[in-house]
């Protein structure tokens, strides 16, 4: 939907519903996005550095210009193939993600056209000639850089950070194949994710799953990895195997390859991307004794006194 399109804004409030005597419309909604879902403080405080003004609620263009020379540019590159930005071309980046008309011709943006332009293909951290696929996808999964996120659950600084489910989403549809979940003891028997012995707030184990097989392979169909942080008792860990059995389903990697040339043993080189398309990977740190993982062999470890044998090192009924 346009949102400068008055004559959409007004088609779309008929289509709208009233519950409890309430009309929900475009604007209400929009703004709820936008202060609600779009909010991501560590982009405020860039925003604010670069004004360096109180006073105003916008970037001017030099500042801007400055911003994407200083700061967005990788100086290493061919200044004639690509030439520094300029006013003109700062001018049109606003004009795509400004939704303010009335900034256009003054050449300011807002922080939503900032976030905007932030989160848009211009301002990519890889050549987008080299998005689609063009190197070979058969070597073994050791051989590639991995897109990787840590502690992908937090919003904000590990002492005090909020936890959310919808960084997993944003994770995996910006492209991250292997994605970080610090597992601890819930209430309720419930596995909960969270930075432990910290102040951050904690989310439910199975909600992260259930986001994590809505978006796994929406932007690429190469395999998920999740990396298992796994501080939970024996009791918790089966009721993680158990929602990781039933809402990935065959998406998850439970059995060895045919292939005996690729197995998760040593000596043997690991599978490829290739062969592992649209597969979720569990990876967890070794325990002593034995090898952790959907492969490994029944080790122990104990922490605090107790046995925390970990499911995932023997076969899941």
């Amino acid at each position: 939907i346009d949102n400068n399109n008055q004559n959409g804004q007004k088609s779309q409030h008929h289509k709208c519903n009233n519950q409890n005597g309430k009309v929900y419309i475009l604007k209400i909604f929009y703004k709820f996005y936008k202060e609600m879902l779009q909010d991501r403080p560590e982009v405020s405080k860039v925003f604010d550095d670069i004004k360096q003004s109180t006073k105003r609620n916008y970037i001017t263009l030099d500042q801007m210009v400055e911003f994407l020379n200083q700061y967005q540019r990788d100086p290493r590159l061919n200044e004639i193939l690509f030439p520094h930005h300029n006013k003109e071309g700062t001018k049109k980046l606003i004009q795509a993600y400004e939704h303010d008309n009335s900034k256009h011709k003054l050449g300011q943006i807002s922080l939503e056209g900032f976030t905007n332009y932030l989160m848009s293909p211009d301002n990519l951290p890889t050549n987008i000639l080299n998005l689609p696929i063009y190197q070979s996808m058969d070597q073994p999964l050791s051989h590639y850089f991995i897109n990787s996120s840590h502690n992908t659950y937090l919003t904000g600084d590990q002492f005090s950070g909020k936890s959310s489910v919808e960084m997993y989403r944003q994770c995996l549809l910006s492209g991250c194949r292997c994605i970080e979940l610090d597992c601890w003891d819930g209430e309720d028997n419930e596995p909960q994710i969270t930075h432990g012995f910290t102040l951050c707030s904690s989310i439910q184990f199975k909600d992260v799953i259930v986001a994590i097989n809505e978006t796994a392979f929406i932007t690429s169909p190469y395999p998920v990895i999740l990396s298992f942080e796994n501080h939970c008792t024996p009791r918790q860990q089966q009721k993680m195997a158990n929602y990781c059995i039933e809402i990935f389903g065959d998406k998850l990697l439970k059995e060895p390859l045919d292939d005996p040339k690729v197995q998760l043993k040593p000596g043997c080189m690991l599978p490829s991307p290739e062969m592992l398309k649209y597969k979720i990977l569990v990876k967890e740190q070794e325990k002593e004794g034995g090898h952790a993982g959907p492969a490994g062999q029944g080790g122990r470890k104990k922490r605090g006194g107790r046995d925390r044998s970990s499911v995932w090192n023997r076969n899941i009924s």
